[in-house]
């Protein structure tokens, strides 16, 4: 058992804090969103997997966005804002139809029954057959979710 996070071989987490060069890792891809400068991005980075160390967990990837974004609402908003598109039509780039989504599935179900003034499980009931289908249609457009997953 490792008692610092740099001293686990196989995590990333010394690309992204010391300065060696590692092939595998972008680091100033993701650092990037953290931050628009590097030694702030290094610092939060560090802190963030600091705290998590220190913090009781359940599961930690079920928050994750885009397969790559760990945080709160704000965190992955302003994560998102650093990407340029070019970053995302890059070929290598994981999750990018994910990436590109404006927002979260909560966010536009919440939208869609402050609009009609209905309560969600109306929303998701088949008695409404027009209000189920605009949400479908506004889930697939402006999230990153699959029909499967919608």
């Amino acid at each position: 058992m490792v008692e610092r996070p740099e001293d686990y071989p196989y995590s990333s987490y010394r690309a992204y804090i010391f300065k060696n060069k590692e092939d595998i890792v972008y680091r100033e891809f993701i650092l990037g969103m953290i931050s628009k400068t590097k030694k702030d991005a290094i610092d939060r980075y560090k802190n963030f997997v600091d705290r998590a160390i220190k913090a009781e967990l359940d599961n930690s990837l079920k928050n994750v966005y885009g397969g790559m974004i760990l945080g709160g609402t704000r965190f992955i908003k302003e994560a998102l804002s650093r990407l340029s598109e070019e970053d995302l039509l890059k070929e290598d780039a994981s999750h990018r139809r994910a990436l590109r989504s404006v927002y979260r599935f909560e966010e536009v179900m919440d939208s869609i029954c402050v609009y009609f003034d209905i309560p969600r499980d109306e929303l998701l009931g088949n008695e409404n057959r027009e209000h189920r289908n605009i949400a479908i249609y506004l889930l697939k457009k402006y999230t990153g979710l699959t029909k499967r997953q919608i």
